[in-house]
């Protein structure tokens, strides 16, 4: 099984990771001169339905409105391409692991907490289970 060696300084293998795609980012994108448009950031919220039961589709939501979770993109297949090519490996099974990313097609998103509410109680937060499956309060 391969593992991954990282530099003395990176804790993590997420630190590498978000290290190495702030490098990419300064090298990669340099002005033209002109104006230009960036994306610079991809999120979508997932949200309750009316019973509290289950998160509706994408572009869908109650009339309470109370969010489920949320997923940020946070890689391309361009990013581990270029993570890749400079010796150390990106593979899909530490995204999936330690990063608890979630792919889709080429991207990689991470996944927030998923909030619940109780309905009882004005629809408090009474509790939030991280990507890990660890409940927090």
């Amino acid at each position: 099984m391969y593992q991954m060696v990282l530099p003395l300084f990176f804790k993590t293998q997420k630190s590498y990771l978000i290290s190495m795609m702030r490098k990419l980012y300064r090298r990669s994108f340099i002005p033209s001169g002109s104006l230009e448009k960036r994306l610079i950031q991809h999120q979508r919220t997932y949200f309750w339905d009316t019973g509290l039961t289950a998160p509706l589709s994408i572009g869908e939501m109650a009339a309470h409105g109370l969010p489920h979770h949320s997923e940020t993109l946070e890689l391309t297949q361009t990013l581990i391409d270029f993570l890749n090519s400079e010796s150390q490996k990106v593979t899909s099974a530490m995204l999936s692991g330690e990063c608890k990313y979630m792919q889709e097609g080429n991207l990689w998103f991470g996944v927030s907490e998923t909030q619940h509410f109780d309905a009882a109680v004005f629809y408090r937060l009474w509790k939030t289970i991280d990507a890990w499956g660890i409940p927090q309060r």
